[in-house]
């Protein structure tokens, strides 16, 4: 499955297809950059002690056509299309329902100085025709103790639920953690109401460290150019690569 970190499931299949062929020249090498240490004064060096990283959470359970979205074309004598080429979604919730879903982070700093941001997905499913100008669903997002976000929204379409105010990274921690979606059942439709979750994201800083044996990291984005010297830890092997992602390898590393 080509889901990426960017790209997410093809809306059409489940599978990738690669054609490899033999050619009479060399194929395309990854150039090779020197990481040799240009500087032994440590107070020319930054050496950062956390990033940020965004992490995407997607699951492709069920598909659903969100049918209304046709009726609403053909009433209005428009062209019958879907609005939305991606119809899979992760689960269906209905209200009234506190709805849990676990997932995993590596190392959040736990600091109040430092800040994440959340970014949810929902669809409505159910709808009600009337009264118009009333909205028919309603949410209230948590990650773990921290307040994402409470909205109200019309029909089968997409709500994004992201931080109303700058949220602690203290709020989250190493290993798992847990997304509540809460829906009252305080809307027409009462407890017929009926929602999709999509997706959601989270961008936090997170230390220089990995339980996997592989880390992908970069440079704070609150610090500027200049040279670094990154610290790693947690790796169980000292044969450690190091790439530099989609330009070059490095050589004659200090690890």
């Amino acid at each position: 499955h080509n889901k990426g970190e960017q790209s997410y499931y093809n809306n059409y299949t489940k599978e990738n297809v690669y054609r490899l062929k033999l050619i009479d020249r060399m194929g395309t090498r990854m150039a090779v950059e020197n990481g040799g240490l240009q500087v032994n004064n440590p107070t020319q060096m930054i050496v950062p002690t956390a990033y940020e990283q965004t992490v995407h959470f997607e699951k492709q359970q069920f598909s659903d056509r969100l049918g209304y979205q046709i009726y609403q074309k053909f009433t209005q004598g428009l062209p019958m299309r879907y609005d939305r080429e991606d119809v899979l979604f992760w689960k269906s919730i209905n209200a009234p329902d506190l709805n849990i879903t676990p997932f995993e982070l590596e190392y959040p700093v736990n600091m109040n100085t430092r800040y994440f941001s959340a970014k949810i997905s929902l669809f409505g499913s159910s709808y009600k025709e009337y009264p118009f100008n009333q909205p028919d669903h309603h949410a209230i997002i948590r990650v773990n103790s921290a307040l994402i976000n409470n909205k109200w929204w019309s029909k089968q379409t997409e709500c994004i639920f992201e931080n109303m105010t700058q949220t602690q990274n203290s709020h989250l921690n190493h290993g798992t953690n847990y997304l509540y979606i809460d829906l009252p059942g305080d809307t027409p439709s009462a407890y017929f109401e009926q929602i999709f979750l999509d997706y959601f994201q989270l961008t936090y800083w997170r230390e220089y460290k990995s339980s996997k044996n592989e880390l992908k990291f970069s440079k704070p984005s609150n610090k500027g150019f200049g040279l670094y010297q990154f610290e790693i830890s947690n790796f169980t092997d000292e044969n450690v690569s190091l790439y530099k992602i989609g330009s070059s390898v490095f050589s004659n590393l200090t690890i």
